[in-house]
């Protein structure tokens, strides 16, 4: 566990490429350090809405764009991925952040919602803002940082919208 030693129970980052096989890395990190700090069924959910929040920065950021290196292959982008829980607030937050939108004003953002069950996409970000009690999209001109805020106190099958 990394702590500053004064405020956070949890403050840990690690940098991913952005890469399909990243998402499982990742959820391994997050469970890693929620492990035993917060309820099983709140771990899970964050773990979900983790794996939507990377897999929707994989698809559609600058990150999931290959990089030429030299002659070498082409190497993916970078996603990173931060965690922290102050010791005054129940509050767990997760920060997906990528290199931006591949396309200019392409953020994170709910689509309306479709009756056809085969419509493709946007599915992720509901299933975030049903089981995140807020989450925020702080775009750069360099970055786009999704923050996904959890309360432990309301877990997600209690919540009614």
């Amino acid at each position: 566990m990394a702590t500053d030693g004064h405020s956070f129970v949890i403050n840990a980052g690690r940098t991913f490429p952005a890469v399909p096989d990243s998402v499982a890395e990742a959820r391994r990190f997050l469970a890693d350090q929620l492990d035993g700090r917060y309820p099983p069924d709140l771990v899970d959910v964050a773990l979900l809405c983790l794996s939507e929040a990377l897999t929707n920065s994989i698809r559609h950021s600058r990150s999931g764009l290959p990089r030429p290196v030299g002659s070498a292959p082409a190497a993916p982008g970078v996603v990173v991925l931060r965690v922290h829980s102050s010791r005054h607030r129940p509050h767990m937050h997760v920060d997906v952040q990528d290199e931006g939108p591949r396309q200019p004003g392409l953020l994170p953002r709910l689509l309306p919602e479709s009756s056809n069950l085969l419509t493709e996409g946007g599915y992720g970000m509901r299933l975030i803002d049903r089981y995140t009690q807020q989450w925020t999209v702080r775009p750069s001109p360099a970055a786009t940082c999704l923050s996904l805020t959890f309360d432990p106190t309301t877990l997600p099958h209690q919540r009614i919208r």
